[in-house]
């Protein structure tokens, strides 16, 4: 296939998966690339455009293709594209946002923070959004990208003012993030943040987040 055939094929939404277009494009990975950049910064120019498209899918196929790619120069504008206020990134990605953003900042991530800082700490990007880009931390710690005492250390600064002391989801996703990590030493800012009312316990129940926290043993000094 050509690359113009197979962004064709990738173009509409049709019930079925394909396949074919996909081992074509993976097959043609250098050749398609700079194409499927192109989309991206077509729907970070006009998201709302994008998102009204039910017929349109191309752009999350080149979400998937970049991301397998590992193609750091996806990282900005997928950040970008995400930070479309409001219910735009699931109108563009639908359940993506929640089931596998994370990964996919951290697969096309380029060594800079910045853009994820932005995702997280601005309080117009959605919250769910800001969650995952929080997640997408503990994937660059786990998958060696980041160091784990960057990640506890920005974790620490969002919760000494980075993020608005405000309740939102994005609370939920951050005191779940330092669960998961597991990051011991912030075990007294999450219970601050649970009296001060920011976290909803029926979303992250402080015992259970406790529990996970006081097993893991605080990590060396030296």
């Amino acid at each position: 296939m050509t690359i113009p055939e197979i962004l064709k094929e990738l173009e509409p939404y049709t019930g079925r998966f394909p396949m074919k277009a996909m081992n074509a494009a993976i097959e043609q990975r250098e050749a398609i690339t700079p194409e499927l950049l192109r989309v991206l910064e077509a729907v970070v120019e006009n998201p709302l455009a994008f998102a009204r498209r039910q017929d349109y899918i191309l752009h999350l196929f080149a979400l998937f293709l970049l991301a397998q790619f590992r193609e750091k120069r996806a990282y900005e504008p997928v950040a970008r594209m995400f930070s479309a206020p409001g219910e735009t990134p699931f109108d563009l990605a639908g359940d993506t946002v929640t089931g596998g953003l994370n990964r996919i900042l951290a697969s096309v991530y380029d060594g800079s923070p910045a853009p994820l800082h932005g995702l997280i700490e601005s309080e117009e990007v959605n919250e769910y959004v800001r969650s995952a880009a929080m997640d997408a931390f503990l994937v660059l710690e786990h998958t060696g990208q980041m160091c784990r005492d960057e990640v506890v250390g920005y974790f620490r600064s969002l919760f000494q003012g980075k993020l608005l002391r405000k309740h939102s989801y994005a609370w939920d996703g951050l005191v779940c993030a330092v669960a998961d990590l597991p990051a011991s030493e912030l075990l007294e800012e999450v219970r601050q943040a649970y009296a001060d009312g920011l976290v909803d316990s029926t979303v992250a129940d402080l015992e259970g987040i406790e529990r996970d926290l006081v097993d893991q043993p605080r990590p060396s000094m030296l």
